[in-house]
């Protein structure tokens, strides 16, 4: 099955709150961080 890309709205909902959203993004990217550090971590001892 496809995906009409055309049918889908690039808009915001109206309800969109971006500060909220801007938040949580820092939030993730923060845990993001946190495990590629841990992931580099491990690779590192393997490999040492």
């Amino acid at each position: 099955m496809a995906i009409k890309l055309k049918k889908i709205s690039t808009k915001a909902p109206a309800k969109f709150d971006k500060e909220k959203v801007e938040m949580k993004t820092a939030g993730m990217l923060s845990e993001l961080d946190d495990l590629q550090n841990l992931l580099y971590a491990e690779v590192n001892m393997l490999y040492s």
